[in-house]
C-alpha cells in the first residue's frame, strides 16, 4: 500500500477548474497504474469539498481518508501562466488542508510500501508538528518518498531540513536543489556535487532531479548518476502536474525494482504526456492504458 498524505484542492486556471495539488495528482497517477494507494486529506463543508469528494468516489478512492472540516474552507489555488508558459500559483492560506488529523493514522496495521509527503501541509507550525510526529510514528523500514515542490510561503528551513531527515527518496527541481544547497546545507555546490551532499548529510537513498527542458537526473546512495534528455513535446497544452506525473512513475519504478535507465525513460514519457492536456490529471482513465500495459507485460514502454 502507498500511502499519500497532503493537499487536495481547486487548480482555478484563466478558463477552467480542475480538482489538483501535488498529492492528489501523484495518488490518483498510481491508482490508474493499477497500484494500491490510500489518500488522507482534508476538505472544506462547502461546494468545492462537495465536488472533490464526488470525484473521489467515483475514482474508488477511499472517502474514509477525507476528513470534513467545519471552520476551513477547501483549498484553491489561482494558477496564471508567464510569458514563457510557466505556470505560476496563488495559493489560499489557512484552508482545510493545513488542519489534517494524523492521530488515527499513528498505528495503522496496513502494511505500507511506501509513504509519500511534501513541503505544502507544513507551512503552518500546527501542519509541520503533525506531519513530523506521523512520520516519526512510521516502522523505520517504510520508505519515505519527499516531493520537494516549493511553493508559496513553503520555503521555510527547518520544514525542509526535518522533511529531508525523514525522506529515502527525494524529488526536486534545479531551483530547489540551488536553494537547498545554498541556504540550507549552505554549500553553494554544482548540481552534481550538491546533489551527492545533500544525499549523504540526509542519508538518502535515491535523488530524482528535474531540469524542465534539459531533462532529468537520477542520482543513487550508491554514488551512481544517470542523466535523460527530455522529450520534445509538441503541442504543449501547458505544463501543470508534470513533475506529480513524473514522481509517479519514480515512486511506481522504485516499487517495482525497475533499472535506473527504465525509470527516467518511462517518467520523462509520462510526463511528457500530461503536457499535452489541460490540468494535470486527465479525465478520461484510457489515458492510462499505455503505461498499464507495460506495466503488465514488464516490457520498458
Amino acid at each position: 500500500m502507498i500511502f499519500v498524505i497532503g493537499e487536495l484542492l481547486v487548480d482555478i486556471f484563466p478558463d477552467y477548474k480542475r480538482i489538483g495539488g501535488a498529492p492528489f495528482n501523484f495518488a490518483y497517477h498510481l491508482k490508474n497504474f493499477g497500484m494500491p494507494v490510500r489518500f488522507l486529506s482534508r476538505i472544506g463543508q462547502d461546494a468545492y469539498g462537495e465536488e472533490i469528494l464526488s470525484m473521489l468516489e467515483r475514482n474508488q478512492f477511499n472517502a474514509s481518508d477525507i476528513q470534513k472540516d467545519p471552520h476551513h474552507p477547501s483549498g484553491q489555488v489561482h494558477v496564471s501562466f508567464d510569458g514563457a508558459g510557466n505556470p505560476e500559483f496563488d495559493i489560499m492560506s489557512d484552508a482545510a488542508f493545513d488542519h489534517i488529523e494524523f492521530e488515527p493514522y499513528h498505528s495503522m496495521t496496513t502494511p505500507l510500501d511506501m509513504v509519500y509527503f511534501g513541503t505544502l501541509i507544513q507551512r503552518e507550525r500546527d501542519g509541520f508538528s503533525r506531519v513530523q510526529a506521523f512520520l516519526d510514528s512510521l516502522d523505520s523500514n517504510v520508505p519515505c518518498f519527499y516531493d520537494v515542490n516549493l511553493r508559496q510561503g513553503t520555503r521555510q528551513p527547518k520544514v525542509i531540513n526535518h522533511s529531508l531527515k525523514k525522506a529515502d527518496i527525494v524529488k526536486l527541481n534545479e531551483e530547489e536543489l540551488e536553494y537547498i544547497s545554498r541556504e540550507i546545507i549552505q554549500a553553494g555546490e554544482e548540481t552534481e556535487a550538491a546533489a551527492f551532499s545533500m544525499m549523504a548529510r540526509y542519508n538518502i537513498a535515491v535523488l530524482s532531479l528535474t531540469r524542465g527542458h534539459e531533462g532529468s537526473e537520477l542520482f543513487l546512495s550508491s554514488h551512481d548518476h544517470f542523466s535523460v534528455s527530455a522529450t520534445n513535446v509538441e503541442p504543449i497544452v501547458d505544463t501543470v502536474g508534470a513533475g506529480d506525473a513524473y514522481a509517479a512513475v519514480l515512486a511506481l519504478g522504485y516499487l517495482r525494482g525497475w533499472p535506473p535507465e527504465k525509470i527516467l525513460s518511462n517518467a520523462t514519457m509520462f510526463s511528457a504526456s500530461i503536457c499535452r492536456i489541460e490540468g494535470a490529471v486527465p479525465e478520461n482513465i484510457a489515458f492510462y492504458q499505455h503505461m498499464r500495459n507495460m506495466i503488465e507485460d514488464g516490457s520498458d514502454g
